[in-house]
């Protein structure tokens, strides 16, 4: 199994209006596998490994979201994952 680095969490926030839940942010400008089109998305298994060691592997889910301002962007969201992420999170994308 392969991990890659696909962000270090900076800020996290629920966007229940798109039906996003915990969105985290930068915007994935890495990501390893074929990219979601404008209206779609894609569900990959993320591992988070905290600031404390500590390790978690989530569902992410990945799409082209429209900010005004900003225009689209990547967006990572965890759904429905109650916990914060915090700040210097580290979100892998799990290969095998």
């Amino acid at each position: 199994m392969d991990e890659k680095l696909l962000l270090v969490v900076e800020d996290s926030f629920y966007l229940q209006s798109l039906g996003l839940g915990l969105v985290i942010f930068p915007d994935v400008s890495k990501l390893a596998v074929k990219l979601p089109k404008i209206g779609e998305s894609i569900s990959i298994p993320v591992m988070l490994k905290y600031p404390d060691g500590s390790v978690k592997t989530v569902q992410g889910h990945f799409q082209f979201v429209h900010f005004n301002p900003g225009g689209f962007k990547i967006v990572c969201s965890l759904g429905n994952y109650a916990k914060e992420v915090p700040r210097g999170t580290e979100i892998y994308q799990i290969t095998e």
